[in-house]
């Protein structure tokens, strides 16, 4: 069968169309989200695995690279079996162990993190380095800590385990402000 002059577009042409989508494909697969801020307030390491990102306005989760930067207002949260490090431009650091969302944001007065779920290890003494307190909220409870090293975990039946490794935090729930020191712990429900 010999083929045509029209054969032949039509071949060409199909090839083309192919070709186009398959190279769209792959942009858009390999391509990073673009963001024009400039409110870094530190970078963040995957240990295990790999973290997500969702920038605050914008609605897709993004993949982070090795010392991806972080913005003001950036929610991260890990898959089973993952975990990463936040370091904050104040010093302070923050463990995310697997199935955590988090909030992020630096002020002021200090960094602030709003826990929807998971587990954390926030230390604000790292270094000594740290301006401010160090705030976390999850639901209807406050967490405050200054120079000082905490382990947060959120369980499924919506309690909250304060641990608190060094320094003293201040948690103030629904029954109001309870101090808790070094080497203790508390079960806010």
């Amino acid at each position: 069968m010999i083929l045509s002059g029209k054969d032949l577009i039509v071949i060409a042409a199909g090839a083309a169309i192919i070709a186009a989508g398959a190279a769209g494909l792959y942009i858009d697969y390999t391509s990073r989200l673009a963001t024009d801020r400039s409110d870094q307030i530190g970078t963040i390491t995957f240990k295990k695995k790999t973290a997500e990102r969702k920038y605050n306005d914008q609605m897709i989760w993004e993949d982070i690279g090795k010392e991806s930067p972080i913005f003001n207002n950036d929610t991260i949260r890990t898959a089973e079996g993952s975990s990463a490090v936040v370091n904050l431009a104040d010093g302070t650091k923050i463990d995310l162990d697997e199935n955590t969302l988090v909030m992020l944001s630096l002020t002021s007065s200090g960094a602030d993190i709003d826990l929807a779920g998971g587990s954390i290890f926030a230390n604000a003494s790292e270094g000594g380095a740290s301006k401010g307190s160090l705030n976390i909220r999850s639901g209807t409870t406050a967490i405050s800590v200054k120079g000082g090293a905490l382990n947060l975990t959120k369980t499924a039946e919506k309690a909250l385990d304060v641990s608190v490794a060094s320094g003293t935090a201040t948690v103030a729930g629904a029954t109001g402000p309870v101090s808790v020191g070094a080497n203790q712990i508390l079960q806010v429900s």
